[in-house]
């Protein structure tokens, strides 16, 4: 077997054993997503609007809850939702 043989056949096995390992599946954390990701959605951007003014009126995947009039967050029930 040549050098660049056995370096393709140990190449193959490490892709074929990484393609094949189990993986474990992603852990969602609301806590992290109501502190970090939802104020996002709220951020004033220069140029652009505010995610939350088109995916609040969105009829897709990406749909955020209303706010509430004069509210100025999501309520534990809505955020809930949103994640």
């Amino acid at each position: 077997m040549t050098p660049s043989s056995r370096l393709a056949a140990a190449a193959l096995l490490i892709a074929s054993a990484w393609i094949v390992a189990p993986r474990a599946a992603p852990v969602l954390d609301y806590d992290f997503f109501k502190a970090r990701v939802e104020p996002i959605f709220l951020e004033k951007r220069a140029g652009h609007t505010r995610c939350y003014v088109c995916h609040a009126e969105s009829n897709n995947a990406f749909r955020l809850e209303r706010l509430a009039p004069g509210a100025t967050f999501w309520s534990e029930e809505q955020s809930r939702r949103n994640f």
